[in-house]
């Protein structure tokens, strides 16, 4: 029998496995990419440095409710950058378990079908024939089910031989070295809901992810390549080898975190500005006072304070205590805690972990550019490598055009020649039937 099993083949597979998952990954690199490539007036770095800018404004007026305000509009628009990134993050990430979910489901029908063409190869070849149409179909289905998988497979030997006596084979699929084929039987795929991973911080509102199991006893598909190998990194990946959203999530967790952290840590060494609130109630100047919510360390949990948003004047400015007289004239407060501190914290290159705001977030940005031209390359890589090897195959497999047209012609002077054979013989039968001893004529 003719083994679906042919070197090439296994070469072609194998390359579609990688090339899938490249593919797949550059693809969805790219998306990412692009969440962070804002025009200018857009970008984090500009909205950051605009915060920044508006509290150099208020070191210069302290006292001004306006300017107030508009450094505290700027910090909200910082945050509400960050919350556009998760919002971005969280829709990418579903996305991905998207495919998995109905990649699943095709790589369990992809099973069902090539299971019921094994059943048809081997009812046919008992009859000592070649099934070759049958047997191309699974050749087809194989090369679909190694862009999704990584597999392996061979045919062995049934035990039972065809009228010929020749033995007959069957064939087993394995995914990630787990069966999934035997010959007319196959394993279903499902996709089960699963427990939150990293990025959505274990949030009740949000659906459970998913995890591709089968159905007969619950084990977990081995997925090392192919198509769904790369969604799951990209929705699952949380390292520097296996970079996905939630690897790029904490990235930026990172950075709110320490500006947070340093903000805060500073700020609530100045002292507020005394005013009187809706109420009618005259607060007075406070020290301790959180700019941001000191439990925000996220991008999705990043916010201001609650005294900064109940107030513009709760912006701790001075570094000494602020009076107001009977009048609402400040009498003493200062402009040192915003300007000799806050201030400066953007361009400092000693803080923790990130040594300097701009240039972490720049850090990450060239990462993720590096990782997106690195899965760019490897997939022009790879289709470069399949479309050889997929060339080879046709070479050894393919219809030859050239050929064809010189056996049709050699069939065709042979269908004359023998034509003309027959012709003769009716000729010379002719003559000897009908005209032998027939005098005269």
């Amino acid at each position: 029998m003719i083994s679906v099993i042919g070197s090439i083949d296994k070469q072609v597979r194998n390359e579609l496995t990688r090339t899938q998952y490249w593919d797949e990954r550059s693809a969805a690199l790219s998306y990412i990419e692009d969440i962070f490539n804002d025009i200018d007036a857009t970008s984090l770095n500009t909205v950051m440095n605009g915060f920044f800018n508006s509290l150099q404004e208020l070191s210069k007026n302290t006292t001004d409710g306006a300017v107030r305000a508009e450094a505290v509009e700027k910090a909200k628009s910082m945050t509400d950058m960050f919350h556009s990134y998760y919002s971005k993050f969280i829709d990418q990430m579903y996305q991905q378990d998207e495919m998995v979910v109905a990649q699943g489901k095709h790589i369990s029908d992809l099973g069902r079908q090539i299971a019921e063409l094994n059943q048809a190869v081997f009812k046919y070849e008992l009859t000592g024939n070649n099934a070759n149409d049958l047997r191309d179909k699974r050749n087809l289905l194989l090369d679909e089910l190694a862009g999704l998988v990584d597999i392996s497979y061979q045919e062995v030997g049934s035990g039972k031989t065809d009228i010929n006596g020749m033995e007959l084979t069957t064939l087993v699929v394995r995914i990630g070295g787990a069966d999934f084929i035997d010959h007319s039987t196959f394993r279903e795929i499902t996709a089960v809901q699963t427990a939150t991973n990293d990025i959505v911080d274990g949030s009740a509102s949000l659906a459970p992810l998913h995890e591709l199991q089968f159905a007969d006893d619950g084990s977990a598909v081995p997925v090392t390549g192919g198509a769904m190998r790369s969604y799951l990194d990209l929705r699952d990946g949380n390292s520097v080898s296996t970079q996905g959203l939630p690897y790029f999530k904490a990235q930026l967790d990172t950075l709110v975190n320490a500006l947070v952290t340093e903000f805060n840590a500073l700020h609530e060494t100045g002292y507020t500005l005394p005013y009187v609130d809706g109420s009618g109630v005259t607060q007075p100047s406070r020290t301790g006072v959180p700019f941001f919510d000191p439990a925000g360390l996220t991008i999705d949990t990043f916010s201001l304070s609650a005294d900064i948003l109940a107030s513009p004047y709760n912006v701790a400015a001075s570094d000494e205590p602020v009076q107001m007289d009977a009048d609402g004239h400040y009498e003493t407060g200062n402009n040192r805690t915003v300007l000799d501190q806050l201030i400066k914290l953007a361009q400092r290159s000693d803080l923790p972990v990130v040594n300097n705001f701009e240039k972490f977030y720049n850090t990450f940005i060239t990462e993720l550019a590096s990782e997106v031209a690195h899965a760019n390359k490897m997939a022009e890589q790879e289709y470069a490598l399949l479309d050889g090897l997929t060339t080879q195959r046709a070479s050894v497999s393919g219809v030859s055009l050239d050929e064809e047209m010189t056996d049709l012609l050699r069939f065709q002077h042979a269908y004359n020649a023998a034509a003309r054979v027959i012709t003769t013989m009716d000729e010379a039968l002719d003559v000897l039937i009908n005209r032998t001893g027939r005098v005269g004529l």
